[in-house]
């Protein structure tokens, strides 16, 4: 992490910006590991001044917007990468994720609304009613019941899309309530 940014430091002040911009990923995603959020959102912050809005910058930016209560502002940013993403598997999570930031401020029919979203980017046909939430949600955890004698081939390679899914189930009933 010191040696990354030390390194884009060097490169910035000697005028190699895709050298720099390298070395700002790399001290980017080391702190995200190491849990140290904000200095991770340093990083991605000097990575936008240096044109690199990619989606994986902005992606990484909202979710530790999220993560340090920043909630208004990881909003924006799934915002606009929801109306760039054309795959209903990345839109999916991103509804997801947004539910989460939604949820965090207290904007309970919002959040709900983003997590249906992100049921019907997932391809999920979505009750509309609560008792319909309901029971969809009980039919979930009954399915994630038998998903664990699922052969491990099998369990593997759905996995990804089960821990989505199982996520917006566990989260729509106290959204209910």
């Amino acid at each position: 992490d010191a040696q990354h940014d030390l390194l884009a430091r060097h490169y910035l002040e000697g005028g190699d910006s895709d050298s720099a911009r390298q070395h700002l990923r790399l001290a980017a995603e080391s702190a995200r590991r190491a849990a140290a959020a904000r200095k991770a959102i340093g990083y991605y912050e000097q990575l936008q001044q240096l044109s690199d809005g990619s989606e994986q910058t902005q992606e990484a930016l909202a979710d530790l917007y999220c993560l340090v209560g920043e909630n208004q502002r990881s909003l924006e940013i799934y915002d606009r990468l929801l109306k760039l993403e054309p795959d209903p598997r990345r839109r999916a999570s991103l509804h997801r994720r947004r539910g989460t930031a939604l949820r965090s401020l207290a904007r309970y029919s919002e959040t709900l609304e983003a997590l249906v979203e992100a049921l019907r980017s997932s391809r999920i046909k979505v009750p509309n009613s609560k008792l319909g939430l309901t029971l969809s949600s009980i039919a979930c955890l009954a399915t994630s019941a038998l998903h664990l004698w699922r052969p491990p081939a099998v369990q593997a390679r759905d996995e990804a899309s089960v821990d989505e899914v199982e996520e917006l189930y566990r989260i729509i009933p106290t959204i209910l309530h």
